[in-house]
């Protein structure tokens, strides 16, 4: 592979969209069949036996990431660096380990609950960050998200697709501070907008200090990226720049259509 242009080497580390919660205690499971990915069984059937939320240092998942982390920089020393990790942090770590169904009712039947289970994940984002960070050697290398922008000192893509489940209000309680609170941590961050359900909360991401960039993703059986440009202008207007994933043929559309400062273009050709 040539890396062309601003494109870094990198690589992102992964034992699943829901590691997070398979580090605070959620079972993994791997299906027998290839699907592609994996996920956790919800480990939580009541709230007061289950807090607070905590991080054991001995937890299995949890070692063996710092240790792939540290066999990773060992390895790819000079050629590539070690992107931070998919965290699915905030709600979407309580998703994981309650149940989408059950998560939503318990926002309307015990939203003070709920607030305890936020702030006990709120603070572990950075203790968690900064260990994975110190393991995979990002602070000689700068650092990458799992949306691969580089930046020399912290970052990460930051996302709550929970998101798609919950109004403006909820979604103003409970996922917008922590998501606020993990823009700050880093300083620049992208935001990974998966689908069409979470185009409501368009208006709140964009006015987060330290989201620099919006990563749209069209969600399943919807039209092609391209075919979105009234949105991609929309969310150049609120100030805030774009993601753009494109072929050597597409990006000439974008150019012509969106502010060129203000997207960061994600280009590949084939030989």
């Amino acid at each position: 592979i040539y890396w062309g242009g601003d494109a870094i080497p990198n690589y992102t580390p992964s034992f699943g969209p829901d590691q997070m919660a398979a580090w605070l205690g959620a079972e993994l499971h791997f299906p027998e069949e290839d699907v592609g990915t994996n996920w956790v069984l919800p480990c939580i059937d009541d709230w007061e036996t289950a807090l607070p939320l905590t991080l054991d240092p001995n937890n299995y998942w949890w070692r063996r990431m710092l240790d792939f982390c540290a066999a990773l920089a060992e390895a790819l020393e000079g050629k590539a660096i070690v992107s931070h990790l998919d965290l699915h942090s905030n709600m979407d770590t309580l998703l994981a380990m309650r149940g989408g169904a059950r998560l939503c009712m318990d926002l309307i039947d015990i939203p003070e609950i709920i607030d305890r289970a936020m702030a006990d994940v709120r603070r572990l984002y950075a203790p968690i960050y900064d260990a994975l960070y110190r393991a995979g050697h990002m602070g000689s290398t700068g650092t990458c998200g799992w949306v691969p922008a580089y930046h020399p000192v912290r970052t990460n893509t930051i996302q709550c697709d929970f998101a798609a489940l919950i109004g403006p209000e909820h979604f103003r309680r409970w996922a917008l501070p922590a998501l606020e609170e993990e823009a700050a941590y880093l300083g620049h961050c992208v935001y990974h907008l998966d689908g069409p359900e979470c185009l409501v909360h368009l208006k709140d991401l964009c006015t987060i200090p330290g989201l620099d960039c919006i990563q749209w993703t069209t969600g399943a059986r919807n039209k092609p990226f391209i075919e979105w440009m009234d949105l991609l202008l929309e969310i150049q207007a609120k100030g805030t720049s774009l993601w753009v994933p494109c072929n050597t043929q597409e990006i000439k559309v974008y150019h012509r259509e969106l502010k060129p400062n203000m997207v960061f273009y994600d280009c590949w050709a084939s030989s």
